[in-house]
């Protein structure tokens, strides 16, 4: 994304909504709050309840038809299962150690096995195809649509009647659901971390830990986007407040300064044991780039090839926070 992209989107959440083009003029699609969240997950129960009624097969009996056919079984459900424990578990880990190679090394690990459980759940869709609350979701979604969008933005007169919009062309109606899924996605929780680590927002972090005034209005008002926004600059924020020597390689990189910041909180630890005499690491192994990363802490940094000779070549995760006294 360019500069001008994260200024458009801060710029709307700001707002509390973005602007789209049908039949030629503007639209404006109001962000979604809480309480459409609720109303959103009610009317689809409903819309479920009143389809499996009607006779269209729900996803628990199409799932046990897969089951009797041997298309999907209990140990499918398992690895999925299996599968998330452990992401988890390495979400956790890396959290706990020290050094930015392992770091590294557990992301890479994380990256592999959320491709597989991601190949897993969709192969798992694609066998399940249409049931009632596939269905249930995508009208309740159609139907709902009509409800965020306005004529104005000062969001007070719908865009279009519910008999306007019920005369809308099936394949109008499927391209305009289908942008406001784009807008969806262009405020994934990912791209709204990166765009308060922008030059553009640097002057507005300072003030997310008082949303009630950054946005003038009551928290329970925020639009979902806002409240991510207001998130994230509040924890990001904290990180350049109160982390030293933050490299500038990484001051846009979340996933890289949210591992710098672990990794700082961990190395302190470290150096508070060391000076207090009660045992943990005062010999770190790792590469150069950890030795030059680790050397402000008095350390003795070592060869991970010659630390991994000594143990026979092999070292657990375990055996390494235990060495840095993180167990």
């Amino acid at each position: 994304m360019t500069d001008s992209d994260y200024v458009s989107l801060i710029s709307d959440i700001f707002q509390g909504y973005t602007e789209l083009s049908f039949r030629g003029s503007s639209v404006f699609l109001r962000h979604i709050n809480l309480r459409d969240q609720d109303f959103l997950s009610r009317q689809t129960k409903k819309s479920i309840e009143s389809l499996v009624q009607q006779g269209m097969v729900s996803e628990a009996v199409r799932l046990e038809e897969l089951k009797k056919s041997k298309e999907w079984t209990d140990n499918d459900d398992l690895e999925i299962s299996e599968l998330q424990n452990f992401i988890s578990n390495l979400h956790k880990t890396k959290k706990k150690v020290v050094l930015p190679s392992q770091q590294r090394e557990i992301q890479a690990e994380i990256d592999r096995e959320e491709k597989k459980l991601l190949e897993l759940k969709n192969k798992k869709a694609q066998l399940i195809d249409i049931t009632a609350e596939l269905f249930a979701a995508r009208s309740t979604n159609e139907e709902f649509l009509r409800h965020l969008l306005y004529k104005t933005p000062d969001l007070k007169t719908l865009a279009f009647s519910e008999e306007e919009f019920g005369a809308i062309e099936r394949d109008e109606l499927s391209a305009l659901f289908l942008e406001y899924q784009v807008v969806m996605a262009r405020f994934a929780d990912e791209v709204i971390q990166e765009a308060v680590l922008q030059d553009c927002f640097q002057g507005y972090r300072m003030f997310c830990d008082k949303p009630w005034d950054f946005y003038g209005k009551p928290v329970i008002q925020f639009t979902v986007f806002q409240q991510r926004l207001i998130i994230w600059g509040r924890v990001f924020q904290s990180i350049f407040d109160n982390v030293d020597k933050i490299p500038d390689s990484i001051k846009k990189n979340p996933r890289e300064l949210l591992d710098f910041a672990d990794h700082s909180r961990n190395k302190e630890k470290i150096n508070k044991t060391n000076k207090k005499g009660e045992g943990g690491a005062s010999f770190v192994v790792g590469t150069r780039q950890d030795a030059e990363t680790m050397a402000d802490n008095g350390m003795e940094v070592g060869d991970l090839a010659a630390e991994l000779k000594a143990n026979g070549g092999f070292m657990s995760q375990e055996d390494l926070l235990k060495k840095f006294g993180l167990t």
